[in-house]
Order: structure tokens, then sequence, then C-alpha cells
């Protein structure tokens, strides 16, 4: 099924250079002369994919940050998204000039007319060749967010009743906006028209009304909670890799796939190991890396070797916090639980507001069915991301272990309602706690 942009039958890549998008198994993308686009990182590819369901219109650089880096601090993430972009200007090359509309820093946007897509059409949806829950399937980013509107879009695209998915799915874009707002502004006669999912803008549209509202009624006072350090990079990590960068320019492209929790490990460990081999033993970023490619050995399973990497991390910089969290997990999923809370107490020492290492401490302790400590350990964790549902489940879970079950029953509900995705294992939980 594809989605035309062109102009009273007149073809637009007749006379321009377009973008060619195919959602009709792996996500893929070439230039209109067949040639492949080349983007090294999962996550700019995710960045592109959604950015291009949803043409001509703006995005602000905080929604997709949130969208797809859920599980990072607000500067952390709007990091990962500028180098998102820079990986997909630099894969896109000159095209990206007329690819990306939005003039305004704080917004993102693509023009329709230079973008052709094709998503999986009725046939193949219908006899089952491409299922609906293997639409995107390769994006797997680990970003909760995405997942949802993932799921959602994948729901309506296969919806049985194909009249009403294209209805909901089929939007007028505007043909002339404000440049100041971002948009595009479409040529006299051109007809852009997009799929969207429609329940997906309503929610984006109540979200926006409710924070304008608290912001309007808090009378100056309401303030957005700025999310704490969770996991991946910060400022100091930020810093390091910007040097290297600056330093090395050729590494460029394998600093962009050597990145934590990739989706594809053996990429990101050989990505790693070019980055590694390549810098002096002094330079911070070393360690960085070295710690980035034992976690994906442990995503491999090789334990071993991961612990080999994050202890050479150690090793050059003994005060880098991350190479703790990600030792201390490696010791926990091995089982030596007493390592593992070595390595977390270090964590709390060198950087207080990791908040996934105060989670991995309560997972360690209720792993040792030390339940006072694990509660305060969430607790803890909760304290500094007070929308963490992970946490308040397994709180939950350990409430019900000290026979708090009031206590429990509330943060079995937070957590469901904060993570849908948690709803089954909440409500299982619960049910322990009714019977």
């Amino acid at each position: 099924m594809e989605v035309d942009h062109g102009t009273d039958g007149q073809s637009a890549g007749a006379t321009h250079p377009r973008l060619r998008l195919d959602y009709g198994g792996m996500f893929t993308a070439a230039f209109s002369d067949g040639a492949p686009v080349e983007i090294s990182s999962l996550k700019a590819r995710a960045l592109l994919a959604y950015l291009a369901l949803s043409p001509n219109m703006s995005h602000s650089r905080e929604h997709l940050a949130a969208l797809l880096w859920d599980r990072s601090d607000d500067e952390r993430a709007r990091a990962s998204l500028r180098q998102a972009v820079g990986v997909l200007r630099r894969a896109l090359g000159p095209l990206s000039d007329e690819i990306f509309l939005t003039k305004n820093a704080d917004f993102l946007a693509l023009d329709p007319s230079r973008i052709d897509v094709t998503l999986p059409d009725s046939k193949a949806r219908g006899n089952g060749a491409l299922l609906q829950t293997e639409f995107l399937e390769d994006l797997n980013i680990r970003s909760e967010p995405f997942e949802e509107w993932r799921r959602d879009y994948a729901a309506r695209l296969y919806s049985q009743d194909e009249n009403r998915a294209q209805s909901d799915y089929e939007v007028e874009a505007q043909k002339s906006a404000s440049p100041s707002n971002g948009r595009a502004q479409a040529a006299p006669g051109k007809s852009m028209r997009y799929r969207v999912p429609m329940r997906f803008s309503l929610v984006l549209f109540a979200g926006a009304a409710l924070v304008g509202a608290l912001v309007l009624f808090g009378g100056g006072g309401f303030e957005l909670a700025r999310k704490p350090y969770t996991h991946g990079q910060n400022s100091i990590e930020i810093t390091r890799q910007t040097a290297a960068r600056q330093a090395h320019p050729e590494l460029n492209q394998y600093i962009d796939r050597c990145e934590f929790d990739r989706a594809d490990p053996d990429d990101a460990i050989a990505a790693c190991t070019r980055v590694i081999d390549t810098l002096a033993n002094d330079d911070p970023y070393k360690a960085i890396a070295l710690t980035i490619r034992g976690s994906a050995h442990r995503w491999n399973g090789d334990f071993s070797q991961s612990t080999e990497d994050i202890s050479q991390a150690l090793l050059i910089d003994p005060t880098y916090h991350n190479a703790h969290h990600h030792m201390a997990y490696s010791y926990f999923l091995e089982g030596d639980y007493e390592q593992a809370l070595d390595h977390y107490d270090r964590v709390k020492e060198l950087f207080p507001v990791h908040v996934m290492s105060l989670y991995r401490t309560g997972e360690v302790y209720f792993a040792m069915q030390d339940f006072r400590k694990a509660e305060a350990a969430f607790s803890e964790a909760i304290k500094l991301a007070p929308d963490f549902g992970h946490a308040y489940l397994m709180r939950g879970k350990a409430r019900l272990e000290l026979g708090r079950y009031e206590a429990a029953k509330s943060d079995l509900r937070l957590a469901a309602s904060l993570r849908p995705s948690l709803r089954t294992d909440a409500q299982e939980a619960y049910a322990a706690i009714t019977k």
C-alpha cells in the first residue's frame, strides 16, 4: 500500500530526489535511484520511521526524546536525539536539507513531497504473510512509548474493517502554515495525504492540552519535573564522547553504533572494538566504550567477557559510576549478590541519583529475600523517579512478602496505571493478596 504525495498526476520525483521507505517487513530506506540509505544507529532508524508516518507534522524534540529514550534523563535523552538526527543527516547527505523541514530548533518535521512510503498492503495483511506483531519488529529499541505507538499503529493498519482503518489513518495535511510553527508550506495545488493513527494523535492532543492546563492554572508555580538519571550516558559521558568524536572523526560511524542496549549486540561489540582499538589507554572515553562492549557481551550471555571488559574500564577510570553499575548487574545475573551490592554501593557514592542502580539494588535484596531492604531501595528509586512503574511493582511485591497488604495494593495499582505493560504482573500479584 503506497502513500501518494504527487501533484495533479505529476510526479514530484521527476525533478527532485526522493527518499523511499518500505514498512512491508524489515524497515528499509533507499534513495530514488535505488541505492540503500545506510543508517548505522537503530534509534536513528526508529526516529525516521516515526517521523515519516506523520509527515508535515512538527514534533517537539522533548516529545521525540521521551518517545525513544524513555529510560534516560532529559539531558541525556535530548543529547541522544541530537546524535540520532546527526546520524540521519549524514546518512541522507545533501537530501537531508530537503527532507528536514523545520527551521525551529525545538521541533522536527519531514517534507512528505520528498518521501515515498510503502506500507504492508491488504493482501499481505490478509493472508498472514506479515503478522501484525511483525510490523516494525526489527526496530526493537526497548522504549515503551515507542513500542506502544508501534502496537497502536499496527492494530489500526491491520484492522479487518479496512474502510474504517483507512479513514482513521488518512488525514489531509495543511496546505500552508506559518513558518514560525515549524510546519511545511505546500505549493498551491499540492495535495498531501498521509495515514496516521487517529487514536495516537488524540492522545498527543489530550496530553498537550493537559500540560497546557496545568501550566495555565498553576499560577506560574507549576514546573515539569525533570527525570533523574536512570541509565546510559550523563553529561560527563556525553562530554567524553564529544571529545572522542572531535579527536577521531574517522570513528564517528562506530561511536554511533557503540551504544548501550542495542538490539544487535554483535554489531555493538564490533563497533566498540574498533573504537577501543583506536583510542589510547589513557583516553577517558575508552572506559565508556569498554563498558558498553561489556554490556553487549552480557546481552549475548558471555558473562566472563563482560566482566573482563568492565574490569578494564575500571582500571582506566575507577570512578566511572556506570562501569560499576554494569559490573554489578553482571554479578547479579550470575548470582553473586555480595559482589553486586559492593558495586551498587559504589555507584551510590559516586552518583547518588542513579535510579537504575537503586532499583537494581532492590532487586538484589529481593532475590536474597531481604524484603525490608528491598522495600527501602525501591522507595529510594521512587523518590527520585515518581513515575517509575517497575519500582512500584517490585515494592508492591516486597510489601506483599512483608504482609503490608494495603500498601502493596496501592503500589500495584500505581504500577499498572503508570505502565500498561505491567498490568498482568500487577494483577497476578494483586490476586495473590485477595486469596
